[in-house]
């Protein structure tokens, strides 16, 4: 098979178009964090941006941490990861499943061994430049990929994808992180995935003039508001499916996903779903919090309407989702942090749910087309969204699947394509011109100090970050 058919046939199979603009190019990714098989959930959403630029023509490559769980070079549906070793990597002193910052407070002791994380990053991101010749490289999370990336000094078109944990690191650290912002973008443009994360960044004053690159979504061939699995005795019996949700007396069924602890609000969620009746309601997820969540169900009443479950595999997505006719996003701020716009919202309304989210991050601009309903952070105002979701499930459910389609991948690869690829040329310095977004040329507060620490090659970057994080975790 020649790889322009190999391009159509898995196009064909996801229910996404792709056009070619990528074709013949090389994009090489540097991330903290990817997964460490086809069953990993962590960062999937790095892996699946690197196979749509492959389903539009490129030749991707990652430069990823090791984990134990990895091997240092492997192939994942047609993507080359290297994945580099450090001190400390065999015990993840420094990378874990739910990002460097997360695990860092988890181990404080692996502080210390981010100097060399850093500068094993920054190696192996200069060894495989020279060895791919990349068109383009991407790192995901100012830091520590976008600052690696800096560091690196490579003279190859660069661009940096911000994401919630790296922004509100950078916020917390202060006049430091907006040194080291500012430092990472004189070399490159900074993307945002969205709006409200656009307006973050410039708001604590980390970017100048961030870009939004959507968070792109992979589309499934078939999705259940097309064809609708009814439980009923009948369809569970014979697996006869039905059309997509005509008016039902049946409970309307509500799921929910994610890490149990205190920032996804399933504690507000369970004292929602106590107040709705006919409502039952299944969460997938794990982490510390989850024998008090399962408690809390039980004083509420609520144990045969309650499924608390475990995450939800890659593979069983379609059929979890075909199972739920609403999926609810309960995220509560915390401090500077809030969820920007997590991936499994995205992933739930690919397969046709309408949506129930608090009023955070960028859930007000994901559902400013009618895909579902926003609530405020308390139980009743809660309540009283799950109970007009109800009302207009088909409605939110055909809404949801068209946002989705046009948040999808070969969507999100056409407009990295207008905003970096067809222009890679253009980013030398701080001049560059980026599809009609212009970065003004004069000179910005402390630009004496930023010049001097290129002459450091990031070094003391570097360490101005670790000092910081490190009085930070102490607090």
């Amino acid at each position: 098979m020649t790889r322009l058919q190999d391009i159509a046939q898995q196009s064909a199979e996801d229910g996404e178009s792709t056009g070619m603009q990528w074709l013949g190019r090389r994009v090489l990714m540097v991330t903290s964090s990817y997964p460490a098989g086809a069953s990993d959930f962590r960062a999937r959403f790095v892996h699946e941006m690197a196979v749509a630029l492959r389903r539009a023509g490129a030749s991707c490559s990652i430069v990823t941490p090791r984990v134990p769980s990895s091997a240092s070079h492997e192939c994942l549906d047609g993507i080359s990861i290297e994945r580099f070793e450090y001190p400390g990597w065999r015990s993840s002193a420094v990378t874990g499943p739910m990002g460097i910052l997360d695990q860092l407070r988890r181990r404080p002791d692996g502080l210390f061994m981010v100097p060399g994380f850093l500068k094993q990053m920054t190696r192996a991101l200069r060894r495989k430049s020279d060895a791919f010749a990349p068109d383009l490289v991407v790192a995901h999370w100012l830091v520590p990929s976008g600052l690696a990336l800096r560091s690196a000094g490579l003279d190859v078109p660069s661009a940096a994808l911000a994401h919630s944990s790296d922004v509100h690191l950078l916020a917390t650290l202060g006049p430091v992180g907006r040194r080291i912002a500012r430092w990472i973008e004189t070399n490159m443009p900074v993307f945002a995935t969205s709006k409200f994360l656009a307006q973050t960044l410039e708001r604590e004053g980390l970017s100048r003039n961030p870009i939004i690159l959507p968070l792109g979504v992979r589309l499934p061939a078939r999705t259940h508001h097309q064809v609708r699995i009814e439980p009923s005795s009948h369809s569970s019996a014979t697996g006869a499916q039905s059309c997509v949700r005509p008016p039902s007396p049946r409970a309307k069924a509500v799921c929910a996903m994610g890490r149990f602890i205190p920032i996804k609000g399933f504690e507000l969620l369970l004292e929602a779903v106590s107040k709705v009746p006919h409502l039952t309601l299944t969460i997938a997820g794990d982490g510390p919090l989850r024998s008090r969540f399962e408690q809390r169900a039980r004083r509420l009443g609520l144990t045969a309407r309650v499924e608390i479950r475990p995450p939800v595999l890659e593979g069983e997505k379609p059929s979890f989702f075909a199972r739920h006719d609403i999926f609810a996003f309960t995220g509560i701020s915390r401090g500077r942090f809030v969820d920007n716009l997590p991936v499994s919202v995205l992933e739930a309304m690919a397969h046709g749910c309408a949506i129930v989210s608090t009023r955070v991050g960028a859930m007000p601009e994901l559902l400013a087309s009618g895909a579902g309903v926003l609530a405020n952070c308390d139980a009743t105002s809660l309540a009283i969204a799950l109970s007009k979701a109800c009302q207009h499930v088909a409605t939110m459910s055909q809404r949801a699947r068209e946002e989705a389609e046009r948040r999808s991948w070969s969507q999100v690869s056409r407009r990295l394509w207008d905003l970096a690829g067809n222009n890679a040329c253009a980013h030398r310095s701080l001049d560059f011109e980026l599809t009609n977004l212009r970065v003004p040329s004069q000179p910005t507060p402390g630009r004496a100090e930023i010049v001097a620490e290129q002459h450091h090659g990031g070094s003391r970057g570097e360490q101005i970050l670790v000092n910081e994080v490190g009085c930070r975790l102490g607090r």
